[in-house]
């Protein structure tokens, strides 16, 4: 398993992406991969057998809130959105919701396709054609959550060209879906 580090791999099953308070929990806690400029949490995990992905998370978490990077110099980003959450501040509290990669053939049932797309809710989940590796994950990140803002630092990662085999599931074909191919 390729994941966070802390001390004992999290059962995050169970910590919604649909509130403000999820947020919170995984900065609090260090469970990301990465912290974008904005406060935004970037997860990456992957469990990988015999070279091939047998299950991942790919989760980015936009920050809550808006906030001057100064604020950073004095305070920890947790102490930073909790006050700037505290302050009630419409202006500066942003409606936005998490969007989330997984692969997991295990637990694959009706209306949880191994292969999805989650955003905004946790049951809204899309059925996706493919596992994503980690530079086609976050070129997509960058692509449209973090370049798209003005000062941010572009990344330059390759995309993969094609990561894995089809992993769709035949009843998920006839649903709205999300599917590429990297074709040569």
């Amino acid at each position: 398993m390729v994941s966070w580090q802390c001390p004992e791999p999290p059962d995050l099953s169970n910590v919604s992406m649909e509130d403000i308070r999820s947020y919170l929990f995984f900065l609090q806690n260090d469970h990301f991969s990465i912290v974008c400029q904005d406060g935004a949490l970037v997860q990456m995990s992957f469990k990988i057998h015999r070279g091939e992905i047998v299950h991942h998370r790919l989760c980015y978490l936009p920050c809550p809130v808006e906030f001057d990077p100064a604020e950073l110099i004095e305070d920890d980003l947790y102490t930073v959105v909790e006050r700037n959450l505290g302050a009630a501040n419409l202006d500066l509290l942003k409606y936005r919701g998490g969007l989330r990669f997984d692969f997991d053939p295990g637990a694959a049932r009706l209306g949880h396709p191994s292969s999805h797309m989650t955003f905004n809710y946790d049951n809204v989940r899309v059925p996706v054609g493919r596992t994503l590796d980690a530079g086609t994950f976050l070129t997509f990140v960058d692509e449209h959550f973090v370049a798209s803002r003005e000062g941010q630092i572009r990344l330059n990662l390759p995309i993969a060209a094609d990561p894995t085999k089809d992993v769709m599931a035949v009843d998920d074909r006839i649903k709205p879906h999300l599917s590429w191919f990297n074709g040569v």
